[in-house]
């Protein structure tokens, strides 16, 4: 039943978030505020903009983060590092 949910909660945010072939930035921001920045989808959407060679400064912007704040885009990256290694 939860799996279920869970599923239909991914197709609604699907649906409704820009299309990250397009705005990877938006689409990161549109689910971190949805599902929250552990979310599996938001870090699988991370994850891809690294590989795109977006730099950690770019993808914090993505949750709120000012970049020219180094504290705070290092911390955000930090806590973003943690979640993916637990996932």
């Amino acid at each position: 039943m939860q799996a279920k949910a869970k599923a239909a909660m991914d197709v609604a945010v699907l649906a409704d978030m820009p299309n990250p072939d397009v705005d990877l930035l938006g689409a990161i921001a549109w689910a971190a505020t949805i599902r929250g920045p552990g979310d599996r989808l938001v870090l699988a959407m991370v994850k891809r903009a690294l590989a795109q060679r977006m730099e950690w400064r770019e993808v914090t912007t993505a949750f709120g983060v000012d970049p020219t704040d180094h504290a705070a885009v290092l911390n955000t990256a930090q806590s973003l590092r943690r979640y993916r290694a637990k996932n």
